[in-house]
């Protein structure tokens, strides 16, 4: 279940803002009234999605769509009068923000949270396949590490430290990364 922030100051607005969001994206929807409360929900609850209608009480509202890119990993949309977003918009690109330009009409606000959620998405995707190759490279360099000293030390060629340590972990029925590991932190 998707959890959205929605940042607003005004009462009618955030009405507005709460029916619109609710019938795009169904979720936990918090609301905080201005920057600073936003803040310190964002340090409390991992958010997927964060709606800004700037400006805010407080602060205009695009620094704190800065501050969300880089401290939260949700997809943030800042809602800006037109004229403002149109001089603004380059800029929060460049951060990964999707800029809305008020009055917002509820299909181009529809359009607009489907394309922030499903980019967000493939965003995540894009992540958990970068952390699986880091794991793989950092196993590859451990079983490499632990080839390299047997040939070091046991005076193997590469294929014999290879099928020494495929051979471990056949016999003691472990993964030949935890058989290399084990030779590692042995040798330490």
């Amino acid at each position: 279940m998707e959890r959205i922030l929605l940042v607003c100051s005004g009462e009618k607005s955030r009405q507005t803002l709460l029916q619109l969001t609710g019938e795009c994206c169904p979720g936990q929807l918090h609301q905080a009234p201005a920057g600073a409360a936003a803040r310190r929900m964002m340090m409390e609850i991992e958010f997927d999605l964060i709606v800004i209608n700037a400006p805010l009480s407080d602060e205009p509202g695009d620094a704190l769509a800065r501050h969300a890119v880089r401290t939260t990993g949700a997809a943030v949309l800042l809602l800006l009068k037109a004229p403002q977003a149109e001089v603004v918009t380059p800029a929060m690109e460049e951060f990964g923000i999707a800029v809305l330009p008020k009055p917002i009409s509820r299909a181009s606000f529809s359009s607009a949270l489907h394309l922030l959620r499903a980019s967000h998405s493939r965003l995540l995707q894009m992540q958990e396949q970068a952390r699986k190759l880091r794991k793989q490279l950092e196993e590859l360099r451990l079983v490499s590490r632990a080839k390299c000293i047997l040939i070091e030390t046991g005076g193997l060629t590469e294929p014999e430290a290879h099928a020494f340590l495929e051979k471990q972990a056949m016999n003691r029925r472990m993964t030949k990364v935890d058989v290399a590991r084990e030779l590692l932190q042995a040798r330490e």
